[in-house]
């Protein structure tokens, strides 16, 4: 019988080490992974823990758990940054500082719109991105 390459012995280590990867599991036992978390929504179980965790109201939320949803990513003609507007249940409140007033208890989930999103969904006047959000029934 004749012997196999090196390089077919390689080939066949190499594939047997990479097989168990590609199907989901791994050589020292199957951990499952934890799940990513959306970075555009806060989800009714993220909000149910920090509601767990006595987080106060929705922006301390949202500073704590995605921040960069604060500070708007287009800077105006003027040079001078524009605000994120915030949306609840398809009406406009205001800007970010509105959040404090809402409690997590009222809310089911939250969603952040990129600029060019919030202007197609909500209207031209909406530069700063938006944040959307459902309240609870």
């Amino acid at each position: 019988m004749p012997r196999p390459s090196a390089r077919a012995v390689l080939l066949a280590l190499l594939a047997a080490s990479i097989a168990p990867a590609c199907a989901g599991g791994s050589q020292s036992g199957s951990t499952a992974a934890a799940p990513r978390r959306d970075p555009r929504r806060l989800s009714l179980e993220e909000i149910e823990e920090a509601q767990a965790a006595s987080v106060s109201n929705l922006y301390t939320l949202i500073q704590s758990r995605r921040p960069e949803w604060l500070r708007s990513p287009y800077t105006g003609v003027t040079g001078r940054s524009t605000m994120v507007a915030v949306w609840m249940d398809r009406m406009r409140l205001g800007g970010p500082s509105e959040l404090r007033n809402l409690t997590l208890a009222m809310v089911e989930s939250v969603r952040y719109l990129r600029p060019s999103e919030a202007q197609a969904e909500l209207g031209l006047d909406n530069i700063g991105g938006a944040i959307v959000i459902t309240r609870r029934q």
